[in-house]
This record gives C-alpha cells, structure tokens and sequence, in this order.
C-alpha cells in the first residue's frame, strides 16, 4: 500500500542526489547531479532513442518482476521478499495487464488528453534513468526533475486518472524506487528552457554516443542476407533497444529489455549471432569468435585487408558480401550515412562446426575395424 499512500509525516531536509530527465519523440536524455549543484551533472549525461519497431507497451516497458530482477542485478543485492511478491501481484492485476496491451507511443492511450503519447515519453525517461543510475542511486535520498507536470504526478502518486500506460508507469517507478530503497524527496517542475543538458540529450546525438551509433540499414541488410541464403540471426550483439536487428539483443549500457550487458562479456559459444561491433573493436571480436565459435555468426567489417583480424575472418568465413557505404547510419533521423570513400564494407557469415551431443557417462567405445559390407539382399 506504501506504493500508492507514501508521504512521510517528517520528510528529510534535502536530498543526496538530484536526477534531472527529459524526451521528445527521438530520445531520452538524464544526467544525476548533486543538490548544491544541480545543473552541473557528475557523471556523462546519458541518452538513448526509443525503440522504434516496437507495437505494443509490453515490448517496450519492463514488467515489474523483470524490474525488481533487474534492480538486484545492478546492485549485487537481493531484493527484499515483500517487492518481489508486490512485482508478482502488480503484475497480475487489471490496471498492469491492460496497460501492457495498448499501442506504444500512441495519441490514442487518453482521449481526454491529447499530448498523453508524451507525457508516457516523459515517465518513461525516469523509470528508464533509474535503472541506468541504478548503482548510485540506491539508498539515496532523491529529487527528481523533468519539465512534464504528468510524468511528476505519476512519479509522486503512482497513478494517472487520465491514462492506465501512464498509471502502470508511476507504480513502476515508484517500484523500482522500493526496491532500490531510494526515498523520494521531492519531484518538482523544471522549466524546458532552463533543461539544457536533459532537453539537448533528447534531441540530438551526443558527441560520446554519436561514434557508437552506426547501425546498418534494415533494408539493405535483409537484401544481403537473402543474397547469401541466410537467415537472420537470433541475437544483436552490439546493438541498443533502438537500433537491435533482432528480436534479442546484448546492449552497452544496462537496459533490462536486453538479454544482457556488454557483449564481450557474454559466452558466445553455440550462439547465433548479428555482430556490427566498433571498427576498434575487430581484433578482441575474432579472437572471441575463435575462442568461442558461435554456430552463426554474421558480422559487418571494412575491407582493410592488410589487418591481421581481417585476413583471419576471410579464412574462417564461408562466403560474403559487399556492403554499400550508405547502409550504415546514424544522426537524429538515421540519414546521415558512412560516406568516406575510402571505406569499403563487406558483410561476412561464418558457420562454425558445432560437435555433437555425446552422453558422457557412457563409457568410451573400443577401436573397431569396419563392419563388412552388406549383402545383397540387405540393399533390397
């Protein structure tokens, strides 16, 4: 009951960390800062896009077992019994699983309220800050900012009378705030003028995150991977919620839609993989690849055939295609493209020999020689 009644008789003087968020229809932006301080962040702001093909809510917005799960994770420490039976029970209750039906980033959640869509955008920008702060953030004293009015009362009431996404978002944050056991100070209206750093991380790439943003075409890649009869893979490796290729996804950042947190700290092993890592990164990829064989591996590479890690994927590839330079984009509306002339690309697939399912407790059979051939009569 604490989710939706929470208002201490004595609250405490001020806050120990400040978390500013904004969002428009490109992306989500946040920076923590610190009360004396508040406009000066005390770590990189971050950004994110928002998933873009994505058709219902439940794709999008995190369950609230998956949240509690996500939180413990980050912070190395077992969530209390009551919030992980409080995420069960959410979950099962009307108001979550309707909410988890309605269309993503749709005009349509209220028609009371016409600007609905953003104020989810806004809501979404704090739930999304507090999992990526996580690890600072827990056991603080909190003061939120954000220019939208809504997303602030769904943060400090956990309830919208206007829209059931944007209720079951405000349980959500208050949730994750639980479980984190953050203590909510105050969440207060900061003008859209005076949000610099948050409203800039929302509508244009920053330079920190512009060099890691280069995802291919979709429409090209499908044309090349039908050139190559093969299929799409099953999981993006270096990819976000935005820009994933496939249906799963490992993410740079911790992202509790993702199947999990930096790529090269997964086991690859047997895995089927979409890989369009940083061009930097090439060498510590093929020698993962070779330590680890996926069964499938698909990757995205420049033709710089005089490096050692290219002459090792061309051997160990079975076939390839080129990739025209355009395909690979970035920029606010993903038009500006990969145009240095110099940079040819090629799109490699690598099916890796996987052995075969062997019962080790029986023992090791004997050398035999051949058994004769068959008779005739056998061949009949």
């Amino acid at each position: 009951s604490n989710l939706w009644t929470a208002s201490t008789m004595a609250p405490p003087p001020s806050a120990s960390q400040v978390l500013t968020t904004d969002a428009s229809a490109f992306a989500w932006g946040a920076f923590l800062s610190l009360p004396t301080t508040p406009d000066e962040p005390t770590l990189p702001p971050h950004q994110a896009r928002w998933p873009t093909q994505s058709a219902l809510a439940s794709d999008v917005v995190p369950t609230c077992r998956r949240l509690v799960e996500f939180c413990a994770q980050m912070t190395g420490v077992p969530p209390p019994e009551w919030t992980t039976h409080t995420a069960a029970v959410l979950d099962s209750s009307p108001t979550i699983a309707q909410a988890h039906l309605l269309p993503w980033r749709s005009a349509t959640l209220a028609d009371s309220v016409s600007d609905s869509h953003n104020n989810v955008l806004e809501s979404m920008a704090i739930l999304n800050a507090l999992l990526r702060y996580a690890k600072e953030l827990r056991q603080c004293q909190l003061w939120v900012r954000s220019d939208n009015m809504a997303a602030l009362a769904a943060t400090r009431r956990a309830h919208s009378p206007t829209s059931p996404l944007l209720a079951a978002i405000g349980v959500k944050i208050r949730l994750t705030m639980e479980a984190l056991q953050i203590q909510l100070v105050a969440a207060t209206h900061l003008p859209g003028e005076l949000n610099h750093l948050a409203d800039e991380a929302s509508r244009k790439w920053l330079e920190h995150h512009r060099r890691l943003e280069w995802p291919i075409c979709a429409t090209t890649l499908r044309r090349l991977l039908e050139e190559l009869q093969t299929p799409l893979p099953e999981l993006d490796a270096f990819a976000t919620a935005a820009n994933t290729k496939c249906r799963r996804f490992w993410s740079l950042h911790p992202d509790p839609l993702a199947d999990g947190v930096d790529a090269m700290a997964q086991r690859w092993t047997a895995k089927s993989l979409f890989l369009n890592p940083p061009f930097a990164m090439m060498t510590r990829v093929i020698n993962k690849m070779r330590a680890e064989p996926p069964r499938t591996a698909v990757v995205v590479a420049p033709e710089w055939p005089n490096k050692l890690w290219y002459q090792q994927l061309a051997a160990m590839a079975q076939r390839s295609a080129p990739v025209p330079p355009q395909a690979i984009l970035s920029g606010p509306n993903a038009t500006e493209a990969l145009t240095n002339p110099k940079w040819r690309l090629r799109l490699f697939v690598v099916d890796s020999p996987q052995p075969s399912p062997s019962n080790s407790s029986e023992p090791p059979q004997p050398n035999l020689p051949p058994p004769p051939p068959w008779p005739d009569w056998a061949n009949q």
